[in-house]
């Protein structure tokens, strides 16, 4: 069954670049200095590996900067809470135990505001992967993904 509302390729690069560059801006504000080019790059780089694999843009940017903000905002609890930097374990840890929501709410309100949002957009991702046209170009995809691993 076809969805009534596909978006259009020009609809989907627009809203793909807005988020790219909302992402960019989120990344430089939580990482430091925006010159600090690693974890941008680094995210760049998934996000364009992904849109080769599945040749939409919109789906692997939302995809990948969901995880990417997901990770900054235990980050950036974790550092509030603990003074200590976030490690990989981290994640699964706190999975186990769960967020203390309360505390973090009232230490950190946005970066609870970011970890729900990280989490709608990615309840969303099925509805967004059925109404993207899969019409990017792998080569164009790929190369992008070699330009920003580069980096």
């Amino acid at each position: 069954m076809k969805p009534r509302f596909v978006l259009s390729r020009s609809q989907a690069r627009l809203a793909a670049g807005g988020l790219a560059a909302a992402l960019a801006l989120y990344i430089g504000a939580t990482e430091g200095d925006v010159t600090n080019v690693h974890a941008g790059a680094t995210t760049a780089a998934l996000a364009a590996a992904l849109a080769a694999l599945t040749r939409r843009a919109l789906f692997s940017v939302a995809g990948v900067g969901a995880l990417a903000v997901l990770i900054l905002a235990t980050a950036h609890v974790k550092r509030l809470r603990n003074d200590f930097i976030l490690h990989a374990w981290d994640l699964f840890d706190s999975a186990q135990w769960g967020f203390p929501v309360v505390e973090i709410a009232r230490e950190a309100p946005l970066a609870l505001a970011a970890l729900a949002l990280g989490g709608l957009v990615l309840c969303g991702l099925p509805f967004l992967w059925r109404r993207e046209p899969a019409d990017l170009s792998r080569a164009f995809a790929g190369g992008a993904a070699a330009g920003f691993a580069a980096l």
